[in-house]
Parts: C-alpha cells; sequence; structure tokens
C-alpha cells in the first residue's frame, strides 16, 4: 500500500484537522483488508493519444490500451525478452492495476 491510499483513508476517517490521528486505524483497516484478500488498488494514469483516441498504460515491454472510439481494451505482456525470466511481483502487480484503471476508463466514459 501506498502512503497516499493511507492517508486518503485517514482522511475520511478523521477528516483534514484529525487525518493524523486517524492514520494508525487506516493502516488497521488496511491490514484487515489484506488479510481477507481484498486489496486496494491505486490506479495508474494513462499516457493518451488524442490522434488515436487510446489511451495507453505502458508497464516495462508490456502495455494496457483503452481505444475510446470503439471502447475497447487489448493488452499485451511481455515479460521476458525471450530469457525465461519469470514476471517479477513488481510488474504483475504494475500491470494487473493498468487493466484494473483500463475497465475503469470504459465503465466511468459509459
Amino acid at each position: 500500500m501506498t502512503a497516499r491510499v493511507e492517508a486518503v483513508i485517514a482522511e475520511v476517517l478523521g477528516g483534514p484537522k484529525y487525518a493524523h490521528l486517524a492514520a494508525d486505524d487506516a493502516r488497521r483497516i488496511l491490514a484487515a483488508l489484506k488479510a481477507s484478500r481484498i486489496a486496494v488498488v491505486e490506479l495508474p494514469e494513462p499516457v493518451l493519444s488524442p490522434r488515436h483516441q487510446e489511451r495507453v498504460w505502458e508497464v516495462g515491454d508490456s502495455y494496457v490500451m483503452f481505444n475510446e472510439k470503439w471502447r475497447t481494451i487489448s493488452a499485451e505482456l511481455d515479460y521476458d525478452n525471450g530469457d525465461d525470466d519469470p514476471l517479477p511481483p513488481s510488474e504483475a502487480r504494475a500491470f494487473g492495476a493498468a487493466l484494473f484503471a483500463a475497465a475503469d476508463a470504459v465503465e466511468v466514459d459509459q
């Protein structure tokens, strides 16, 4: 979890004046969610391609693309460069977040 996620939860719990007091509560809430296998994911921002009406989320050599005109999502996962190395957890999380962000873009624009 990022500090930003904790800060947002703490602010909601305690308001801006008491956000610092709610920080421990926010950490406990996030720990309970994680223990229950519920993920809180910060969605990345896309790179916009106005000419092609696309939003692109790049993760290493992989990408997720949302086509605004056709309302479709496409993705390409390219992680091993031919050397059969496994996908690192950090890239798996980033690619998953990019997929969530693209799905969110489709739903928001409907």
